[in-house]
């Protein structure tokens, strides 16, 4: 069956917004423009800060400049967490944009929980910003730890999605390495989620794939989550391809020649350092200035900001144990 797509789009100047909103036109998704983690500087808080404001002023003036846009795609934007220094400025800007769009949903993020959902709707509420529904991400150990709280309370407000956030969830838990969105580990992971979620009569809403140059790969996902779940289920898109594999999907099989989503091997300790060490080392030689994630132009490999911090905090680990046996040798 079809998966529910939200392609998640970066908030960049309007005309460049406007032109990727288009390019997905015709589509049957949900576009979410993003306030969060697409506007992110891991390394200065204050640089973080100029592009949020960036982020909302060219989201509003983008709802002035191209009114039009928006008129027959459902829209929808992804703000900070409520209990963080940004969130008072993304209710201000949304209010804004309210007046002159009715967003299909609003995305929250890091919900930890029922209280969370309350303080959100109130907040929307208060400054009359008009949207179709709530779509909470669960995405850190607290959060997953409260998970059946945060499902009973978010039946009873009538949401009707929930996210499961895995690469946030899994840098608040310190992993390295990551589990791939197409293996079995993954899937063990995930099934538990998944089962609560419909237990409660919501729907499950996979996170973003980011091998972007795997559409196979991502056809596996597809398959592998609509195995898994009872109800029609979502997933967070990046990019038109992936939407249309998504909204287009018809259950079938695997393909022969796709990737076979077994269980990991295990990984010896040189290759999880080498593996951290390249995405280090990659994301560092393809950042941008205005974007959060890095893109290797020669694989076409996608880096989120989760697994740089996570891999340099890995490497980090790694020369603290050698300092420690160094100062227990004394060589």
């Amino acid at each position: 069956m079809p998966v529910a797509a939200f392609q998640f789009i970066a908030v960049a100047e309007p005309r460049l917004t406007a032109r990727l909103v288009r390019q997905s036109a015709g589509l049957d998704a949900t576009l979410v423009l993003d306030l969060e983690d697409a506007l992110w500087d891991i390394d200065d808080e204050a640089r973080t800060a100029q592009l949020k404001a960036q982020g909302r002023r060219d989201f509003q003036a983008l709802t002035i400049t191209d009114p039009g846009l928006f008129a027959d795609q459902r829209v929808g934007v992804r703000v900070n967490r409520l209990n963080g220094v940004h969130a008072a400025a993304d209710l201000e800007a949304l209010g804004e944009v309210a007046r002159r769009l009715t967003l299909e949903c609003v995305v929250v993020t890091k919900v930890e929980s029922g209280a969370d959902l309350d303080a959100w709707l109130a907040e929307l509420d208060r400054h009359r910003v008009t949207h179709r529904g709530l779509v909470p991400i669960v995405e850190t150990v607290a959060g997953l730890a409260n998970l059946a709280v945060i499902l009973a309370r978010a039946a009873e407000l009538g949401i009707e999605w929930v996210v499961y956030g895995h690469y946030d969830h899994a840098l608040d838990a310190g992993w390295w390495p990551f589990l791939e969105l197409d293996s079995t580990d993954f899937w063990q992971l995930a099934q538990p989620i998944i089962e609560q979620v419909e237990g409660h009569g919501l729907r499950y809403v996979q996170p973003p794939f980011f091998q972007l140059h795997r559409p196979d790969r991502f056809a596996h996902v597809l398959t592998s989550l609509t195995r898994a779940c009872r109800l029609s289920a979502g997933a967070i898109t990046l990019g038109r391809q992936q939407t249309a594999l998504a909204v287009e999907f018809d259950g079938s099989p695997i393909a022969p020649g796709s990737p076979d989503a077994g269980a990991a091997r295990a990984i010896t300790s040189e290759e999880l350092a080498r593996r951290a060490r390249h995405i280090v080392d990659t994301y560092s030689a393809n950042r941008r200035a205005t974007a959060s994630f890095a893109i290797d132009g020669r694989s076409g490999e996608f880096i989120s900001p989760h697994l740089y911090l996570a891999a340099q905090h890995y490497l980090g680990t790694l020369a603290l144990d050698d300092g420690d046996a160094f100062n227990a040798t004394g060589e």
